[in-house]
């Protein structure tokens, strides 16, 4: 395919951030270079859906992303509240984060063929931190502290299942389609 500076690219699954379908027009499709922002937009738009395939790109995007938009979020509502915000509001965002990452690891399962009801593994290591910050907010360090006696030895299986998160995230897809869609690295 030939750029609008008249180079030629191959429209290829491989090339990083090749998310664009050759335009049948010949000119260089929207998002067509290798880039963060395109790849980041098509895993925002894909973030609460459970059908089809997701990369293992996918995961590191929205993971960095994650973690970059919630120190960020917080900073902004703080300059514009003009003071420290509460403890509710860095709750509020991690919960709504994680809508997201449970429908992109469900998608994860699915690419290697696995079934999308595995992503509850991660619900113990998604849950604990929330039940433990509503604990302090609600009911201060004290019962924090009197939750955590109780809790401490559903950690160890927070720890266990955010292992096997990790694994089934890194965990290589199957090639080719499978029951859950095309392979998305081929479909670009």
């Amino acid at each position: 395919m030939t750029s609008a500076r008249g180079s030629t690219w191959p429209a290829t699954a491989n090339g990083p951030g090749n998310l664009t379908e050759p335009d049948p027009a010949g000119g260089t499709p929207p998002f067509a270079y290798p880039g963060f922002v395109p790849t980041l937009a098509g895993v925002l738009r894909r973030s609460f859906t459970v059908r089809g395939r997701a990369r293992r790109t996918d995961v590191v995007i929205y993971a960095v992303t994650a973690l970059w938009l919630v120190p960020l979020a917080l900073s902004l509502g703080e300059t514009v509240a003009g003071r420290e915000l509460p403890r509710q509001a860095d709750l509020a965002i991690g919960a709504l984060l994680a809508l997201p990452f449970l429908t992109l690891l469900a998608r994860r399962c699915h690419d290697s063929g696995r079934s999308g009801a595995l992503a509850w593994l991660a619900l113990p290591g998604l849950a604990l931190p929330l039940v433990r910050g509503i604990a302090g907010v609600v009911g201060g360090i004290e019962a924090n502290l009197s939750l955590d006696a109780l809790l401490w030895p559903f950690d160890w299986l927070a720890i266990l299942t955010n292992l096997a998160v990790v694994a089934l995230c890194l965990l290589p897809g199957s090639a080719g389609s499978n029951a859950h869609g095309e392979d998305p690295r081929a479909a670009g």
